[in-house]
This record gives structure tokens, sequence and C-alpha cells, in this order.
């Protein structure tokens, strides 16, 4: 009963995907980059196969979702794979993502889980290559230049 609650929740979080994001949930997310954890484990715990893992992106970060379900957990194969798809496909992942976990550690389903997010970082422009492509273009400058005089 519980996973078709949170099927449910996250249906409908895709459903109401042409909102702002603010009016949906009503924070901002963080500007740099951030990880998230939830469950009781440790570390050691969070470096052992993971029962789900998914990736997706939302404004501009590039974010893993891994956890693995308590022992007792009732969750199938299946309903592991649903949740995975649901949240691939949702234009909220981190926020899908957030609601999703929260619903199931607030069940004790939940070993651990961690939302790790990135923010490419914004190439900056190499200053030698800068300064090949003006000097390249100076010496076709001056060429063509030494080509119309020749011409004239």
């Amino acid at each position: 009963m519980g996973k078709s609650r949170l099927l449910c929740a996250l249906a409908a979080a895709a459903a109401v995907q042409a909102l702002p994001a603010h009016a949906q949930f009503g924070y901002s997310l963080p500007r740099n980059d951030f990880t998230w954890r939830w469950g009781d484990a440790d570390e050691t715990a969070r470096r052992r196969s993971s029962d789900f893992s998914v990736s997706g992106g939302e404004a501009g970060f590039r974010c893993d979702l891994q956890g693995e379900l308590r022992l007792g957990s009732r969750w199938t194969p299946g309903d592991i794979r649903q949740l995975e798809n649901d949240l691939r496909v949702s234009a909220f992942f981190i926020r899908s993502a957030a609601e999703a976990m929260n619903a199931l550690d607030l069940r004790r389903e939940i070993e651990w889980a961690t939302l790790d997010c990135r923010k490419p970082a914004e190439s900056e422009p190499d200053p030698e290559a800068e300064q090949e492509k003006l000097d390249r273009a100076r010496e076709k400058m001056i060429e063509e230049m030494r080509r119309r005089r020749a011409r004239d």
C-alpha cells in the first residue's frame, strides 16, 4: 500500500510539471554543488552496492541518486525500476528524488540514499589559446594587406 502511494505521489508530481518550480515546492535549489543524504547508515555502508541508481538533471545540475532499501522492505525489483523510470523522466529530478527519498525515509524503508549534484564548471578561456587566436588573426590581416598592396 505504501509503495502505491509513493508511485501516485511521483505521478502527481509529474502531472503538475507545467507549474513553475517555486509554485510546486516553495523552495529553491542551492547555487553550488551539494550532496543530500537520507537514512541511518554510515559511510562504509554507502560504499556497498546499491539497490537503486538513477541519474538526472535540473536547473543546470547533473545528479546521481543511489540508495539501498532496508532488509524488511517490501519493494520488488519492478517497484524499484518504476521509481527509477519515474525519476528519470521527471523535469524536476532533484525535487522528485528528494520527495521520494523523504517518503521512503519517513516510512523507514531506506537504509541509506545519497543524491550527489554537481554543476558543470563553466570553461574559462585559456589565455594562451586566446593570444594564439589573436596572433593568427593579426598575421592573416597583415598577409591580406600585403596581397592588396601587391595588386595595386
